[in-house]
């Protein structure tokens, strides 16, 4: 199934759509930071390409076509 032209929207896989991620620093300790991949918003927009190798891993969309 293709899915229609647009930018989709999809929870952030590196910090599970909290938009924050832990750090470790050098002398050990752990830090939040926001997460660089949704810049802290914790969704990324794909456009329908990448979206649909998401949608054909088992993952759906939280919105789409913006």
């Amino acid at each position: 199934m293709a899915l229609a032209p647009g930018e989709y929207e999809f929870t952030c896989m590196d910090c599970d759509g909290k938009g924050i991620v832990d750090v470790i620093q050098v002398d050990g300790r752990v830090l939040p930071e926001d997460c660089e991949d949704c810049d802290g918003s914790g969704v990324v927009r794909l456009e329908e390409d990448e979206a649909q190798e998401m949608v054909d891993f088992g993952r759906s969309p939280l919105r789409g076509p913006l």
